[in-house]
């Protein structure tokens, strides 16, 4: 038998989706069978005991009509996507135990992301060699929460077991976008990077380094008023959500950025530390000051070296 040309492709970010050959496949005819399929799948790779199954979606009723839907649910969800002889097949059914085939032709969008993830979080950190598409193309394709607007009456484990994959994939989100973002910083691209640090904190809008992220990608745009503002906003959530105050390296970046001396990450790395400091100078400027505001004082000169004014 001949593996299909087309994939089985299977979207569960935004809600439950089945296609094949760019045609829906909708006939399961219940929401116990879908969520059968969304189970096994998440779950690939392992073989799950057949009470296990039952009592993950049909808990609620007697145990001799829970196994006849059960078993019912999966004769169906084998002849919907197994129809086409798949070669091999999608379940490994056997009498005590069901299974699916991670090895079958198949697409599944929450495995993309996962695997998206772990590969571009090996190249620590991602050089500006490292190829983002993939990883992109996983974000660019969250079509939105877990199993969105799918729900299955009857099923608390079912729906717990959601819940947390739900969790788990928001988390798993955050991550990708945060690794987008850090690569950007690499190649220099500071509006993708601000980009990625906005959808973090559309996320999760209390972390403190998305906050630092987006202060670092607009001050290196010129937009240095915008950044300080950042970080106000950063200071009041930080305050009203939770009672604390930023940590010390966000206060840190937003004094670099006050003054004027906030770089790209990479070049604090790289640039040699200055044996005497040409920004700040607190006391000199106190004193031009209070030296400018005396009423005998109609001229003030600065020297020093070429180049510092």
């Amino acid at each position: 038998m001949n593996q299909p040309t087309h994939p089985l492709e299977l979207r569960f970010l935004g809600g439950f989706s089945t296609t094949q050959g760019g045609e829906s496949i909708d006939n399961f005819r219940s929401a116990k069978t879908r969520a059968l399929l969304v189970y096994l799948a998440a779950e690939g790779g392992r073989a799950h005991q057949r009470e296990s199954l039952i009592d993950l979606l049909w808990s609620e009723q007697e145990p001799g009509k829970a196994n006849t839907n059960f078993r019912q649910s999966l004769s169906r969800l084998q002849r919907v996507i197994d129809n086409k002889a798949a070669n091999p097949p999608f379940l490994t059914v056997t009498r005590q135990t069901v299974e699916w085939n991670t090895g079958s032709h198949f697409r599944l969008d929450v495995a993309e992301l996962q695997h998206a993830v772990a590969d571009f979080a090996t190249q620590t950190p991602p050089d500006a060699q490292s190829s983002p598409d993939r990883l992109r193309a996983a974000v660019d394709g969250y079509g939105g929460d877990f199993l969105a607007g799918f729900f299955v009456d009857d099923a608390p484990l079912f729906e717990g077991w959601a819940a947390t994959v739900r969790e788990n994939l928001y988390h798993t989100l955050f991550r990708a976008l945060s690794l987008l973002a850090a690569h950007a910083d690499t190649t220099g691209d500071f509006a993708q990077a601000e980009t990625y640090a906005r959808r973090q904190l559309a996320l999760i809008p209390w972390d403190e380094a998305a906050h630092r992220r987006l202060m670092q990608a607009l001050a290196m745009q010129g937009q240095r008023n915008e950044a300080l503002a950042q970080y106000d906003h950063c200071f009041t959530l930080l305050q009203e959500e939770l009672g604390v105050e930023p940590d010390e390296e966000t206060a840190a970046l937003y004094e670099k950025i006050a003054t004027g001396v906030v770089v790209a990450p990479e070049m604090e790395q790289e640039l040699p530390q200055p044996v005497t400091s040409f920004v700040g100078r607190v006391a000199e400027i106190g004193y031009m000051v209070a030296t400018l505001s005396r009423p005998d004082c109609r001229i003030l000169s600065l020297t020093g070296p070429g180049g510092v004014g």
